[in-house]
């Protein structure tokens, strides 16, 4: 969603709730906590058994992106997997009819929809907070990192990564600075701390100075399972994406921290050698500045490259699987999942040799130097020459796929809110 400028002030929201009400002209009083379906309100002390409370907003059904997926992945385990347990899932508007829960949750619906940082500040310290009174959980999880900074429930978030600290002029003003102001308090609130990489760890407590052990990896995975498809699919694939000629891949949001800048002045130099091959990119603009858009107005060969707009399910899968490779330069990554459905798709990937990507591409990837358009380039022209190469790095990519798993993150991250439940006290 689109971020709006807000006549909010630093004394606003310094001075509590009440004066970020009357500065965002909303009622102070909130609406009604729409309770959806019933469970169990028996509070049991037992450790056999926990209350959990779960900020569910961004589990929006068709439009998941990030962290949608993170909480659709984990949640949903964790709820088949301990029947014995009551979740309560916090939602900011009725979630869709296609979302059925079973009978150990709670659908609690929270005004206001918060799609703005004013409106996530007054969700989160009012609403959520009168709704945890309510609740009582034995542990509040919060997987968009963001937390009550005034209940006293032990509280566990996730801390994808904390990109808006070291690349601020990626990030929407607004957004950057609640970010930069509050994720550091929540850090600090945290009982415990969810992470999806080992490099994110390691940079969350060294900017914050959080102890080490307070932080925990749960790695991604796909969002949904691919495969590799055979040549005939793939043939078929390549002629309705790009007339039968043989592509590079790009699948994310487009926003300057995906580094389509270069990304472009590589294929445009590589199109100069190379006839045959389009860049073809799947995704929507998120974050379209100016600089972008030049380099893109600045090829010679912008006929050659595709835009896809966003594709999902098997079609996707049959993008991944039909490319040369996936072009992953991105300047900074708490993960990268694209590399993941590449892996499971059967083809390489050209990413970067900074921040997390590294780490989740193992031995199936070219890495570069993301600020350097001839690497990105050589890549290219390496891969596009080279099948041998390119099922070499494949089959390296096939074997990474094993540590990327949804069943067993989301046993590590239960296993997480027991612990920091039982710090309560």
């Amino acid at each position: 969603d689109e971020f709006h400028e807000a006549p909010i002030t630093t004394e606003d929201i310094e001075s509590g709730p009440q004066s970020v009400y009357h500065a965002a002209n909303v009622a102070i009083e909130p609406q009604p906590i729409f309770l959806i379906c019933t469970a169990n309100h028996t509070k049991n002390y037992l450790w056999n058994r926990m209350r959990i409370a779960i900020n569910t907003r961004f589990w929006i059904s068709h439009k998941l992106e990030g962290i949608g997926w993170y909480t659709h992945h984990i949640v949903s385990r964790m709820i088949r997997s301990h029947p014995e347990d009551e979740f309560f899932l916090l939602f900011d508007r009725p979630p869709a009819e296609d979302l059925d829960f079973p009978t150990n949750c709670e659908v609690v619906v929270l005004p206001p929809p918060a799609r703005h940082p004013i409106l996530w500040y007054l969700w989160m310290e009012i609403s959520v907070r009168r709704a945890l009174k309510k609740i009582q959980p034995d542990v509040f999880f919060s997987p968009d990192g963001f937390l009550n900074l005034r209940t006293t429930i032990p509280q566990v978030p996730v801390i994808h990564d904390i990109n808006f600290v070291h690349h601020p002029e990626f990030v929407n003003p607004g957004a950057r600075r609640y970010y930069r102001r509050f994720f550091p308090q929540f850090a600090r609130k945290a009982t415990e701390i969810l992470t999806v990489s080992e490099y994110s760890r390691q940079d969350i407590a060294e900017t914050w100075n959080i102890p080490i052990d307070r932080i925990t990896v749960t790695y991604n995975a796909s969002q949904r399972p691919f495969s590799p498809m055979p040549e005939s699919k793939n043939q078929e694939r390549r002629m309705e994406v790009s007339e039968g000629h043989p592509y590079f891949l790009f699948v994310g949001a487009f926003n300057p921290r995906k580094n389509l800048q270069r990304i472009f002045e590589a294929f445009d130099r590589f199109a100069a050698v190379e006839e045959d091959h389009r860049l073809v990119l799947v995704g929507e603009k998120m974050y379209w500045p100016r600089e972008i858009d030049k380099a893109f107005q600045r090829m010679k060969y912008q006929d050659r490259v595709i835009f896809t707009g966003r594709l999902e399910g098997d079609e996707l899968n049959s993008t991944y699987s039909a490319a040369t490779a996936l072009v992953f330069p991105s300047i900074n990554e708490g993960f990268g999942i694209p590399i993941v459905e590449a892996f499971q798709s059967g083809i390489p990937v050209i990413t970067s040799i900074t921040t997390s990507l590294p780490e989740v591409a193992g031995k199936g990837g070219i890495f570069v130097d993301p600020k350097n358009v001839d690497q990105i380039y050589e890549a290219m022209i390496q891969l596009s020459g080279d099948r041998a190469l390119r099922d070499e790095l494949a089959e390296a990519g096939k074997r990474e796929l094993e540590r990327f798993d949804w069943d067993k993150s989301a046993q590590i991250a239960y296993e997480v809110l027991k612990k920091a439940a039982r710090k309560d006290g």
